[in-house]
């Protein structure tokens, strides 16, 4: 069975790993299922576009997927990979951090 996959922020970053999703899906490589966003007609544009899913709550991913990628700000970034993470979800956090944080994650 291939992963099941899904974008959450599918801003200028996001649309770009919705694009990468969506070939892997295309080559038989995964199975895209959703994008993510808080801005509902982004979020449903993208989905249109990728023929897929859309939702504004992360949370709905739960249970349907096996992986994402996170391309949110980054002070959304602990709440929603630890979340998914919990969730046995796989995380792929898009940062695009200046310098590493010294600050714990948690």
């Amino acid at each position: 069975m291939h992963p099941r996959t899904a974008v959450i922020g599918v801003g200028s970053l996001g649309r770009q790993h919705a694009r990468l999703h969506a070939a892997l899906a295309t080559e038989g490589a995964s199975q895209f299922i959703s994008v993510v966003d808080l801005n509902e007609q982004t979020a449903r544009s993208v989905a249109e576009e990728r023929q897929v899913e859309w939702t504004t709550n992360w949370r709905d991913l739960i249970g349907k997927v096996d992986a994402v990628s996170l391309a949110v700000p980054t002070e959304a970034h602990c709440e929603i990979a630890c979340g998914l993470l919990e969730a046995g979800i796989h995380v792929l956090v898009e940062s695009l951090s200046p310098e590493p944080s010294t600050k714990p994650i948690r």
